[in-house]
């Protein structure tokens, strides 16, 4: 599937969703009146062999603990982890905490979790909320204009195929006015590009113009400032001893 088709399909809403669930309690059978029947035997196969099977339970003995995730990229490494060349050697690296999804669900079923709390929680994800509103407010101007020109792009991409297949079936000299069409397509195919090309920039100029302001402002104007404000703490200080001592 497509992530961003499914993104765009996606609408918010106000509820909750569980994703992962610890579930507690007895646990009563889905076949409370026995077990299912067995397939029969075909009339050439003998009957296999099995060990006699246990007193059929229709509620849990106790109380049962089972953990209940929506989480599906754990049955593959390739959807939570990169896998980068370090000197011939083979270095997994976590892009999603499932490890420690895991290793805390186990200690949760093992006993108690008071020490979950404690184990390290791996790279946490601390975005800028201003850049994230601005990105969206951006998507949300130029994701339609972008879909558009996709689509006219499309049609022109296949205008220009049934064209150019059309003329090579004639087999013959093009006539000024096919040469004229066949131009108009392909100039306007290299126009549309140019103007996805464009969206795309002004996509992302207000978010790197941001992200720059926001690395001046860390990298130079705050420390500037502390400096400043040490200095003239220090200048006070030095001023307030000349004053008490005596003359």
């Amino acid at each position: 599937p497509d992530p961003d088709a499914l993104l765009r399909k996606v609408v918010p809403d106000d509820k909750r969703y569980t994703l992962v669930a610890r579930v507690t309690g007895p646990a009563k059978s889905a076949y409370p009146d026995g077990p299912p029947a067995k397939p029969e035997a075909k009339q050439d196969e003998a009957p296999a062999k099995s060990a006699p099977a246990a007193p059929h339970l229709a509620e849990s003995k106790g109380p049962i603990a089972v953990i209940v995730g929506a989480d599906s990229d754990l049955f593959d490494d390739r959807f939570w982890v990169q896998v980068q060349d370090f000197f011939g050697q083979r270095i997994l690296v976590p892009i999603a905490d499932n490890a420690t999804l895991l290793i805390n669900a186990l200690d949760n079923l093992a006993g108690s979790d008071a020490l979950i709390a404690l184990r390290g929680r791996g790279v946490r994800d601390r975005p800028f909320v201003v850049v994230n509103a601005i990105r969206r407010d951006a998507e949300a101007r130029f994701l339609a204009e972008q879909e558009r020109l996709k689509q006219e792009l499309a049609t022109t991409e296949q205008r220009l195929k049934d064209l150019q297949a059309k003329m090579g079936e004639s087999e013959r000299v093009l006539t000024p006015e096919q040469e004229q069409e066949l131009a108009r397509f392909r100039a306007r195919t290299l126009e549309i590009r140019q103007q996805l090309r464009a969206v795309q920039r002004n996509l992302v100029r207000d978010i790197e113009a941001l992200e720059t302001r926001l690395v001046i402002l860390n990298v130079v104007l705050v420390p500037a400032l502390l400096t400043l404000i040490a200095l003239s703490l220090a200048a006070w200080r030095r001023r307030r001893r000349r004053r008490r001592v005596p003359a």
